[in-house]
């Protein structure tokens, strides 16, 4: 199995500057918890009312972009919203599925480029891939055979798994978010109570992508934007 997984991550140098295509994905919620839990513990009905709203379960929409080695992903509504001003704050699954952040990916140099706002702030911050554990383990997601990968990060001392699955029969590096880097197309990510899904998959189109490399705000690497994020919120009492 290595060995066919090695030649998988081989074959993409050569097979995936051919290929291009728009992935749209849903991101839905895998429990009511959230909004049960907010009706029982919040009395005040105008707050119980603007929380349910941004809590909701209602679905968010993404879009994913790739052209050769460059992908760009980033909120639907971005496409329909052009101005920054209108756009309506991102509710929750919006917010886990990335916000109104640009993420974009470049799989020969193995890095990302994310443009997003906090606090005011537009930051355009620089990091790489992630280190994947892949199984042998398949599953089929519509037509596609998938291969289920995991990511383990550490969160307050305790092991967050995402159980990711990618098919190598699409073979490039992208996906939603940070889920990129694996050998073939993300199809399906769980990421503890919430699930990317790709439920659109368009290739090869006729009509050229254009992967535009955001270029706008201030420059900072993952590590000093995290930092960076905790010294605001102490300021603000966080």
């Amino acid at each position: 199995m290595i060995r066919i997984l090695f030649l998988l991550i081989s074959s993409l140098s050569f097979s995936q500057h051919t290929i291009s295509g728009v992935v749209e994905y849903t991101v839905e919620s895998l429990s009511s918890e959230i909004t049960k839990n907010i009706a029982k513990t919040s009395k005040n009905v105008s707050e119980q009312k603007a929380l349910l709203e941004i809590f909701s379960n209602e679905p968010a929409h993404f879009i994913l972009e790739f052209n050769g080695n460059e992908a760009i992903y980033k909120n639907a509504k971005n496409e329909m919203q052009s101005d920054a001003n209108k756009k309506p704050k991102p509710k929750f699954l919006e917010i886990v599925g990335g916000g109104n952040g640009i993420f974009y990916s470049n799989s020969i140099e193995k890095s990302t480029l994310t443009q997003k706002e906090s606090f005011g702030e537009l930051f355009l911050i620089s990091s790489k891939f992630l280190d994947w554990e892949l199984t042998s383990e398949t599953k089929k997601i519509g037509n596609y055979t998938c291969f289920k990968a995991k990511y383990i990060a550490k969160n307050d001392n305790k092991n967050l798994i995402d159980e990711v699955w990618y098919t190598p029969e699409i073979p490039v590096q992208f996906g939603p978010t940070k889920y990129i880097g694996l050998p073939g197309l993300v199809l399906e990510v769980i990421a503890g109570k919430v699930r990317f899904t790709a439920t659109k998959i368009q290739l090869n189109s006729q009509q050229p992508i254009v992967i535009e490399k955001p270029n706008k705000g201030t420059k900072i690497t993952e590590e000093e934007y995290t930092k960076k994020l905790q010294q605001i919120g102490t300021e603000l009492g966080f």
